[in-house]
C-alpha cells in the first residue's frame, strides 16, 4: 500500500489544514500509527488487487474527545507554507464520491 501521513495543523470551517509527514510504500509486516499528538491523519492506497490492513482504533481514552474526518485529498489546495487545505466530506458524500461497490 502507498502510505501517507499528515499532521493536522488546524480546522477552518469545512476544511482541515494539514502538513505531509510520511510518504512511503508499506510492505507486508510494516506498521503505521496515528495519534492526537503526531501524524494524526493517514491515507492508504492499495497498490495490488488484494490489499488489507488490520486496524485497531482506540477511542474515548480518559474521556478525551475525538474526531474522525473524511477528507477529499484530491481537492486539496497547496498553500505557500508547505501545508494543504483539504475539504472535509460528510460520510455520505465521501461514500458517494469514493466508495467502492463490492460484489459477493
Amino acid at each position: 500500500m502507498h502510505l501517507r501521513h499528515y499532521e493536522k495543523i488546524r480546522q477552518e470551517d469545512e476544511n482541515l489544514i494539514i502538513k505531509p509527514t510520511i510518504d512511503k510504500i508499506a510492505k507486508i509486516g510494516d506498521n503505521s500509527s496515528i495519534s492526537d499528538e503526531k501524524d494524526n491523519v493517514h491515507w492508504f492506497v492499495a497498490k495490488t488487487e488484494t490489499a488489507f490492513s488490520f486496524d485497531v482504533i482506540m477511542l474515548d481514552l480518559k474521556n478525551k474527545p475525538y474526531d474522525i474526518h473524511n477528507l477529499d485529498i484530491y481537492e486539496k489546495q497547496d498553500l505557500s507554507d508547505g501545508t494543504l487545505r483539504v475539504p472535509i466530506l460528510k460520510l455520505e458524500n465521501a461514500l458517494n464520491k469514493y466508495g467502492k461497490e463490492t460484489h459477493h
